[in-house]
């Protein structure tokens, strides 16, 4: 064993006993802070590892609430470890930013931490601007505009009526059930899902995670690398979809006159319409086989590989393109 390589494992221990001998220090912190509001103001909260919840009331007052409480374990001299929130406003603007503070050469601690939160009492059409790392956020309620952005942790959003939701997740799940409005997800390794809600446009982009939607209306474009898609109930006359390596899912129930296009590379496509719907469609598997269970009004071209034709009058259009998978296209009854 080399002298190097002993002086470490020799530190590495010394540290360790040190950390464990050492005196706790107990930080319990709570802050609390009122700011008047109008329509114009706009909440920016910088979060960290905190859970997050929006409440709305009627008062014209941002109201806001920061409990923190943790042990921290500090090895040398010198060193500390403290919790501050930072409030401030600049024009219709308020912006929240809590911050876990170190001092000294060295940062090595032990460090356990039971409680992180901000509850925010606002009105409801206030613009919301959220930026952490990890926790929940949670949003009920709200008519304002809504941007979230984290790395880790979970957006859960119920009965919103927004005009505009952007949400950006590195490595989380989003919830979204009951709401209305313009959507933007963006994620890297997360499942995105939504429940009854009526998107006006909705934009999805995941790498790894897959897309669910559940008796949703408007017009959709979805997008996964690695991960599924299902749609069930869905009252939409536009959707693209596209994932690299998963299977979809689709039922679609208005009899208007669809633009679908849904291709993937390695996976399964099952579509299924609503009874009255007419389409021009086009099917195509390089490595698969097709499968229509409906009766059709025309038949361009039909091979083993690639089918096309017409359903009803044909006003619409209907593209399914997959590289390695069986497609399955049927008209409920």
């Amino acid at each position: 064993m080399s002298e190097k390589f002993s002086l470490l494992l020799v530190g590495l221990v010394l540290s360790v006993t040190l950390v464990q001998q050492a005196t706790p220090k107990n930080i319990d912190k709570e802050f609390h802070r009122q700011f008047a509001a109008n329509n114009d103001t706009e909440i920016h909260l910088f979060y960290g590892d905190a859970n997050v919840q929006i409440i709305p009331w009627e008062k014209q007052v941002v109201d806001v609430k920061v409990e923190y409480l943790a042990e921290v374990n500090m090895l040398l001299p010198g060193t500390d470890f403290d919790f501050e929130v930072e409030f401030r406003t600049s024009g219709n603007s308020i912006y929240i930013m809590g911050r876990e503070k170190y001092s000294g050469m060295l940062r090595i601690y032990s460090f356990r931490r039971s409680k992180y939160e901000y509850v925010i009492r606002a009105p409801r059409n206030l613009t919301l601007d959220l930026e952490g790392e990890d926790g929940e956020v949670t949003i009920k309620d709200w008519t304002g505009v809504i941007q979230c952005t984290m790395e880790d942790g979970e957006i859960r959003l119920h009965r919103i009526r927004s005009p505009e939701i952007r949400l950006l997740s590195e490595d989380g799940n989003i919830w979204l059930e009951e709401s209305e409005g313009s959507l933007r997800i963006q994620g890297e390794d997360g499942n995105a899902r939504l429940n009854d809600c009526r998107i006006s446009e909705g934009r999805i982009r995941l790498g790894d995670g897959s897309i669910e939607l559940r008796n949703c209306s408007g017009s959709y474009t979805l997008r996964t690398v690695d991960g599924e898609i299902r749609g069930t109930n869905l009252l939409t006359s536009r959707l693209q979809a596209q994932t690299t390596d998963g299977s979809m899912e689709l039922q679609l129930v208005s009899p208007a006159d669809p633009e679908i296009t849904l291709q993937t590379s390695d996976g399964d496509v099952n579509l299924e319409l609503a009874d009255g719907t007419s389409a021009q469609f086009t099917i195509y598997t390089d490595d698969g086989h097709i499968n229509i269970s409906s009766p059709l009004e025309e038949v361009h071209h039909q091979s083993s590989h690639r089918v096309a034709g017409k359903i009803g009058t044909g006003k619409g259009r209907i593209r399914i393109i997959t590289s390695d998978g069986n497609i399955a296209l049927r008209v409920a009854e």
